[in-house]
């Protein structure tokens, strides 16, 4: 049965990195829902990627080795509701002129 799994990938900050991953995810047709990347550190030397996707458990831990061989990738692992918080933002463009104040 699939449902929605959140993966967090640990990786080195350096060019081309989130390329290969996703690349990864493209290559095996797999689909990502939502995706997210920032400094995991102070030094600026490592990534932290969140990538949400709706897969079955049997192809996660398929997805989670095959994160873990590609080279600048530290660690990958799943996410489980119960240890994390959720958040959703939304950005909103609204036209605001004086007339549409009044």
């Amino acid at each position: 049965m699939k449902k929605q799994n959140t993966i967090s990938i640990i990786t080195d900050n350096e060019t081309g990195a989130l390329n290969r991953i996703i690349g990864m995810f493209s290559a095996q047709g797999y689909n990502i829902d939502s995706l997210n990347v920032d400094t995991a550190n102070i030094e600026d030397t490592a990534s932290r990627i969140t990538i949400t996707t709706t897969v079955n458990e049997a192809v996660l831990k398929q997805m989670l080795a095959k994160i873990e061989r590609i080279v600048p990738v530290h660690s990958a692992k799943e996410l489980h509701e119960e240890n994390s918080i959720y958040s959703e933002l939304a950005f909103i463009k609204a036209n605001d002129t004086k007339q549409a104040r009044e």
